[in-house]
């Protein structure tokens, strides 16, 4: 998942490139930050922000990757920038992608209880107006993703009557 959303920010940053620069223009991007927080909703509400950012930014390019990766660590903060500076450290000459640094996060600092909580979360949902989006995100916070059919098996379950 984390490498879905960093390659859909890939795309939009390299389909943009001859749209206006928003640095010429006078706009500053604050970056998002992320201090190690365990649940899977929040670290991946930061990748998004933080991708975006990004591409907003026209970074997000495959020659610029040794900055991404330095880039993350200035959205760092507290616990997770030690972890940054321990694991990956403060190198322009990266060998660490940007979406191998932000799995390696993932796995620090989100704990397996949150994609636990996504299978009970999954087990216990009920018809609602946004069931199917909520099925589709659930099935992806969880350990193992559920096959068609269990999925296909559970929706039908929630119907209502």
């Amino acid at each position: 998942m984390v490498y879905d959303i960093v390659d859909d920010a890939m795309q939009a940053c390299v389909t943009r490139m001859d749209e206006i620069n928003l640095h010429k223009l006078g706009l500053k991007l604050l970056l998002p930050e992320y201090n190690g927080g365990d649940t899977l909703e929040t670290f991946l509400h930061f990748i998004k922000e933080a991708t975006k950012s990004l591409s907003l930014a026209k970074i997000l390019r495959p020659e610029l990757a040794g900055i991404q990766t330095d880039l993350l660590g200035q959205m760092l903060k507290g616990k997770a920038l030690t972890w940054y500076n321990h694991m990956i450290g403060n190198n322009t000459n990266q060998e660490t992608s940007l979406a191998e640094a932000l799995v390696a996060l993932k796995r620090y600092f989100v704990k397996d209880a949150s994609s636990r909580d996504a299978a009970v979360k999954f087990d216990r949902l009920k018809q609602g107006t946004h069931m199917v989006a909520e099925l589709k995100r659930l099935t992806q916070q969880m350990v193992e993703i559920p096959s068609n059919y269990d999925l296909k098996c559970r929706f039908m379950s929630v119907l209502n009557k």
